[in-house]
């Protein structure tokens, strides 16, 4: 019988190892959602759809969700980062703060990176590690036409015939300077 590494325990602790969570820093998001708002059309309350891969903590698909009312997917492999997040759906619902609707744009799953199909969302997400990106192609060729790529701090240096820088946002930190490039898909 063959033995399926992708669906083996090993396999996942490996994953984890690979694309370790660091989490993006709560006070860039405003400035990255001014710019998508500003800059790619995204609007509050619409039909948009966002994706973040990796999505660790929950931190942007929470954000979208409750500032700006699109529908914001996240993947993540680290189950116990799924449950932290849908603990902090039903926190929200106890609150009361927000509308079951808006919560309900709050989505996170456990995925497979290289099984998605991203046709489907306007917004991607991602905060990877560089020698990572080489891996991701399947990833830039389901995406539609006119897709906006976020890749926090590190820039895409490949796939020049699929996407096409447009933007940049340079975060300064007392302790280390970011950058935040976004991408068209062409």
């Amino acid at each position: 019988m063959f033995f399926d590494m992708r669906k083996s325990a090993y396999n996942k602790f490996r994953s984890q190892l690979d694309f370790p969570f660091i989490g993006s820093k709560y006070e860039h998001l405003k400035q990255i959602f001014d710019a998508l708002v500003s800059r790619f059309g995204l609007q509050k309350n619409s039909n948009q759809k966002l994706i973040d891969l990796g999505a660790g903590d929950g931190r942007i698909i929470i954000f979208s969700a409750l500032e700006y009312g699109i529908t914001s997917l996240g993947i993540e492999i680290d189950s116990n980062l799924i449950n932290y997040v849908n603990e902090q759906k039903n926190a929200l619902k106890k609150e009361n703060e927000y509308s079951k609707k808006t919560i309900k744009k709050i989505q996170m799953t456990e995925g497979d990176l290289f099984e998605l199909n991203l046709k489907k969302f306007d917004f991607i997400y991602m905060y990877v590690l560089p020698s990572l990106f080489k891996y991701l192609k399947h990833l830039i060729l389901t995406m539609k036409k006119g897709a906006i790529i976020i890749s926090y701090k590190y820039p895409i240096e490949i796939y020049n015939e699929y996407i096409r820088l447009e933007y940049e946002i340079d975060h300064k930190d007392i302790y280390e300077d970011f950058v935040t490039f976004f991408y068209r898909k062409l």
